[in-house]
């Protein structure tokens, strides 16, 4: 048999500079691949965007995706399967990974990823779909197009493992087409402590309690806020003056564009802060935190993973009161249990996997509430710091097997599996293909 080319590995998702949590995923995947330089050889991006925004290297103009426009879509499709017919010629083996969001798909109600993979599919180019949300009381749109991914797409990728369950029994996908790879977190910890964290960002004398992330309705912000507001009351006034919640993150971009820059949420939660007597501040630029007579900081700037990874590590507790029990992905989770944090989080389907067993009992790496509960906020507070080294140790153990790393290598796993025969896979050679 010829030698084998390696990959040349092809993405339609969102990218820089459109700001989700997609586009960050995609960014972090491919980082990953590029460490296994040896077996990926190429990767090409084909960014959806619908606001006209300048992508630079390594996107071309031409590779970009009109959201709206289905024609563009296909002119993706189609320069996937140039790709491919060039790269036979060197036995490169070309695939592409969609990363799948309903809200992405032309005017959110269009079936556009499928109509790529079909075409990829007639032409012989292997292609996985990564599947950002699965809902399991899907309307007839939302079903068909899973459903229509067994036939399109080579595996469906789930980052929540309960989603297996969801895909056989509301969507009748086979087993064999489900593969489970975690949401990656970043190794870059054992470089920084807690206290250095803490003085970095001048909150060095404060137990903090933070939840972070692009900012928009349905993170439960207000429940959080009132939760904590009640929590303080329960606790000796000597620690109340050094605990502070610190909520980070830029208005989610969709929510600046429907009010012309507006945030009529974030407004509503400082109001609330206000009348809960918590003295909030609101900032917007790079300066420490240090604002000892405040017990809300409001800091609305956009989280590089640097900035992220610095307020995980100097949080004492990472609080999520998400309001969708749906929710099947969630990349603070993933980072705030990866940098061994102790987070307490509302019981989206995301957070019951990650803090349960195999056999789906609690097991102590994390905190699960009740949603939009104040009560139960000061409860899982409670817990959470009365608890919280078992909860840090427990979350560490998980979290260093969800490494982007090891998430790199199980994709260049899934591209030997889809493309390969096993004797094929045999013959390469490689020590980490399981």
């Amino acid at each position: 048999m010829q030698q084998f080319g390696g990959f040349s590995v092809n993405f339609i998702s969102t990218w820089y500079p459109r700001l989700c949590g997609i586009a960050s995923f995609t960014g972090h995947t491919i980082a990953a691949l590029d460490l296994y330089e040896d077996h990926v050889k190429h990767i090409k991006i084909h960014p959806i965007d619908k606001d006209g925004l300048i992508y630079r290297f390594p996107v071309k103009e031409k590779h970009i995706i009109n959201q709206m426009d289905s024609s563009s879509w296909l002119d993706a499709a189609e320069m996937i399967v140039g790709r491919h017919q060039r790269n036979k010629t060197q036995n490169m083996v070309t695939i592409a990974v969609l990363e799948h969001e309903y809200g992405l798909d032309g005017n959110g109600r269009d079936n556009n990823f499928n109509a790529v993979a079909r075409r990829l599919k007639a032409e012989g180019v292997p292609n996985i779909v990564v599947l950002h949300t699965l809902l399991e009381n899907p309307d007839d749109y939302q079903k068909e197009v899973i459903q229509q991914f067994e036939e399109n797409c080579d595996k469906l990728v789930i980052i929540t493992p309960s989603c297996k369950d969801i895909l056989k029994r509301v969507y009748n996908i086979g087993e064999e087409k489900i593969v489970h790879i975690p949401h990656g977190i970043p190794e870059t910890h054992k470089r920084m402590t807690q206290r250095d964290a803490k003085e970095k960002l001048g909150l060095e004398k404060k137990v903090v309690v933070s939840t972070l992330g692009l900012i928009s309705e349905g993170k439960g912000i207000e429940y959080g806020i009132k939760g904590f507001s009640k929590f303080l009351e329960t606790i000796k006034p000597a620690f109340r003056e050094n605990m502070v919640y610190v909520i980070a993150g830029q208005t989610h971009p969709e929510v600046q564009k429907k009010y012309k820059g507006r945030d009529p949420y974030r407004e509503k939660m400082f109001k609330t802060a206000e009348e809960e007597g918590l003295n909030p501040v609101m900032i917007t630029g790079d300066e420490k935190l240090s604002f000892p007579d405040n017990r809300v900081i409001f800091w609305n700037r956009y989280l590089t993973d640097n900035k992220l990874v610095e307020l995980i590590r100097a949080s004492d507790i990472m609080l999520l009161p998400y309001t969708n029990p749906e929710q099947v992905s969630s990349g603070n989770l993933a980072y705030g249990m990866g940098l061994g944090t102790a987070v307490v989080a509302t019981k989206f389907r995301y957070a019951r996997d990650l803090f349960t067993d195999e056999n789906g009992n609690p097991d102590g790496s994390g905190v699960m509430i009740d949603f939009k509960d104040e009560d139960a906020i000061v409860e899982g507070l409670r817990k959470g710091f009365e608890n919280h080294v078992e909860i840090e140790v427990k979350a560490y153990q998980k979290g260093v097997t969800m490494g982007w790393t090891v998430v790199g290598k199980q994709m260049v796993n899934l591209f030997y599996h889809v493309t390969m025969e096993p004797a094929e896979i045999e013959s390469v050679k490689l020590p980490f293909i399981d």
